[in-house]
């Protein structure tokens, strides 16, 4: 729970998705859409108790942001309920540019009336999370890597059957003049399209079932921190990279393997379908010259 005066309101620009602002000097609240989401008994006109006091939730509220979990009220109401007298917890400043946060740093230190600690916002809600970071880095790469493991076995074994199943064809096109770094190219460029699609399928998978998806975290102090998954664009480059990498290493193994090996015996098994084609040809020339 959050309470604002009319600068804190002005900074964080929300837009009022459902009812209404709350009017200061009244027990009334706002709420933020990825609350409202995530849990039950937040709708506008809802009561809730904080305190000794009971609150009224007059509006939905939305920021596009982090802000969206949170719950608003009148700054003074806020203090007057839970006896704070004129004191807040924390300020929030609008910077002019990021490099300012340092001279506001010495500004504080040099003031020994000060005793706060300012950090960023992008810091401050990293550290209120820190702890579900840390967990998704231990569990995630270790999974992240295994499955790509498992896809690159996948891919190696598609090619090699792929080119195991066209070994006649491949030797074919090297019979009638095509060199062998043409064949590479080729295998290799089937694997990185294979590849691609499959990156592309994978991303649409996502975007659909996991895109715009609302989870929470235990953040610091004690606070439940909403957030929505978003599958952004250099999300979507960085999968297809991984994707296409896949496939060249896939693909590369296979690539030398029906470069460098058993040439001799495709040769051979080009060469006889080479001549079944031939000895076709004759009859069926043989044919056409005993027409009448």
């Amino acid at each position: 729970m959050r309470g604002l005066g009319p600068l804190g309101v002005a900074i964080r620009a929300p837009a009022i998705t459902a009812g209404r602002m709350f009017i200061p000097g009244r027990n009334e609240l706002i709420v933020g859409e990825a609350l409202l989401r995530e849990f039950n008994g937040f709708e506008p006109g809802s009561m809730l108790r904080f305190g000794a006091t009971q609150w009224t939730v007059v509006g939905v509220f939305s920021t596009g942001g982090v802000f969206d979990s949170e719950i608003w009220s009148d700054l003074g109401g806020v203090q007057n309920q839970f006896n704070r007298g004129s004191s807040v917890q924390s300020v929030r400043a609008k910077l002019i540019n990021p490099q300012a946060i340092e001279s506001l740093r010495s500004f504080a230190d040099q003031d020994p009336r000060l005793t706060v600690d300012i950090i960023s916002e992008r810091r401050y809600y990293a550290e209120q999370s820190e702890r579900t970071s840390d967990l998704i880095l231990v569990l995630g790469w270790p999974l992240s890597i295994a499955m790509s493991l498992g896809a690159l076995a996948g891919a190696l074994n598609t090619i090699y059957l792929s080119v195991s199943a066209r070994s006649r064809d491949i030797a074919t096109v090297r019979a009638i003049g095509f060199s062998g770094f043409s064949a590479f190219c080729g295998t290799l460029a089937e694997s990185l399209f294979l590849s691609a699609v499959g990156g592309l399928l994978g991303a649409l998978v996502a975007l659909v079932f996991f895109d715009g998806l609302s989870a929470s975290t235990l953040g610091g102090n004690f606070t439940q921190v909403v957030f929505n998954f978003s599958l952004s664009s250099d999300l979507f480059i960085q999968g297809l990279w991984l994707a296409l990498l896949i496939g060249l290493i896939g693909g590369f193994f296979p690539a030398i393997r029906q470069r460098a090996c058993r040439w001799l015996r495709l040769l051979a098994a080009a060469r006889g379908k080479i001549g079944a084609i031939c000895k076709k040809s004759s009859a069926f020339e043989g044919k056409a010259m005993r027409i009448p």
